[in-house]
């Protein structure tokens, strides 16, 4: 059930996107999306680790106040800025994810590993970017960001087939997606 509220999150994000209704609209919808994904997400994650509740509780408050913290510094921003505390958080999850892939293989870990790998690739991906636009991004590279950022696109799509795959895998008692 988690995975499916992450799933309609993002499809609700990216088709706002794609109606491109406003710059505000956008942002908030982002914003929204983000907050759902990594609270989802980590929640999947603790449970696949056999985290207990209370840990991942903590976990998920830790992660609140991070994402909260990021956006009330980006409101008060006088320009665009790269959201630091989104990008803690998305390494936090993927040191939270990254040990399941060491689990035997088998057909539990199949659909967890068809999650796990896409969103790795995805957040490497966007930190890497992210990280060389905060100290190089000036009006010649400009283009390069963009070309770089469609490239999200295609991977996002790789993800989704990925994700579809790993539903219709996934073990019957698999109860987190």
């Amino acid at each position: 059930m988690y995975f499916f509220i992450f799933l309609f999150a993002g499809f609700l994000n990216e088709s706002i996107y794609l109606i491109n209704i406003s710059t505000k609209v956008n942002t908030i919808s982002t914003i929204v999306y983000s907050f759902i994904e990594t609270q989802c997400l980590a929640y999947i994650f603790c449970k696949w680790r056999n985290f207990n509740l209370k840990y991942t509780r903590y976990l998920q408050i830790g992660l609140f106040f991070s994402w909260i913290t990021g956006h009330i510094i980006q409101l008060n921003a006088s320009e665009i800025s790269i959201d630091w505390f989104n990008l803690v958080n998305k390494i936090v999850l993927m040191y939270i994810a990254i040990p399941v892939l060491n689990k035997t293989f088998s057909p539990n870990t199949y659909s967890q590993r068809l999650i796990i790998i896409p969103f790795v690739v995805f957040n490497v991906y966007f930190i890497i970017i992210n990280l060389l636009m905060a100290f190089l991004f000036n009006k010649t590279t400009q283009p390069l960001f963009m070309n770089l950022y469609s490239l999200i696109l295609i991977i996002n799509i790789l993800s989704y087939i990925s994700y579809s795959l790993a539903i219709l895998w996934a073990p019957k008692k698999e109860q987190f997606l």
